[in-house]
């Protein structure tokens, strides 16, 4: 199944984080708890992990971008194909 992961709220009350590094590249598969993104707010630098086993398909955001809370990073497949 397709799926479009979007930037979470890693802190209460916030509105964007700018996307600082991918740690993983497209077509890649990864493993639950494999570090995908680094984001940047102004007070922190926060490692974004996977919650599921997945193979990420294409970006939609790039290293440097702001990205709403809720806004699209990237597209993943996951589950049984």
């Amino acid at each position: 199944m397709k799926i479009t992961v979007m930037m979470p709220e890693l802190k209460k009350g916030m509105k964007s984080a700018v996307l600082c590094r991918w740690c993983v590249e497209e077509g890649q598969k990864i493993e639950k708890g494999t570090e995908v993104f680094e984001t940047e707010t102004e007070k922190a630098v926060s490692a974004v992990e996977a919650e599921e086993d997945m193979t990420v398909l294409r970006f939609l955001a790039e290293e440097g971008d702001e990205v709403a809370v809720g806004g699209p990073l990237f597209e993943a497949e996951v589950g049984e194909k």
